[in-house]
C-alpha cells in the first residue's frame, strides 16, 4: 500500500511539473520577450478591453507577437500621443492594412516594422487608422 501511494505522489509531481511548464512555454510563446506593446491587453474576454473593431490576422509579418488566425481589438487612432513600441494599422496602398510596431516616432514621421520583418516602413501620422489594444489568441 505504501509504494502504491508513493507511486501516486510521484506521478502526483510529474503531472503538476508538466503543467507548470507548459504554461509558461504557452505564455511566454504568446508573448515572447514581454513584446507586448504598451497599454495592450491580452483579454480573457472582449469585454475586459475597449476595442471598436475585431479584424484576424493572415500574415506573418508579427510572428511571433501574433500569428495567423489571432483576433486583434482596434481602437480608431485620432490623434493620441503615439509611443515606440505601440502596435498601429495604417492606410497602404495594398488590399490588405497592416498592424505593425512602432519603433521610432518624430514629429509627425513613423517608422514601422513587423516584429517578423527585415524591412521597415515609412510612414506619416496621418496614415495611422487604428491602434491595436488587445489581442486574443487561438
Amino acid at each position: 500500500m505504501k509504494g502504491k501511494t508513493l507511486f501516486g505522489i510521484g506521478l502526483f509531481l510529474v503531472i503538476l511539473t508538466i503543467t507548470i511548464v507548459s504554461t509558461y512555454v504557452s505564455v511566454n510563446m504568446m508573448c515572447p520577450n514581454n513584446r507586448v506593446a504598451p497599454g495592450l491587453k491580452l483579454p480573457s474576454h472582449h469585454s475586459d478591453v475597449d476595442y471598436e473593431k475585431e479584424i484576424v490576422v493572415v500574415g506573418t509579418s508579427m510572428m511571433p507577437t501574433f500569428a495567423a488566425g489571432n483576433t486583434l481589438l482596434l481602437k480608431r487612432y485620432s490623434d493620441q500621443d503615439l509611443k515606440e513600441g505601440m502596435i498601429a494599422c495604417y492606410e497602404q496602398d495594398s488590399e490588405y492594412m497592416p498592424c505593425h510596431r512602432l519603433i521610432s516616432v518624430v514629429g509627425n514621421k513613423i517608422i514601422a516594422k513587423g516584429d517578423n520583418n527585415n524591412f521597415e516602413e515609412y510612414l506619416d501620422k496621418s496614415d495611422v487608422v487604428w491602434l491595436v489594444v488587445g489581442v486574443r489568441y487561438t
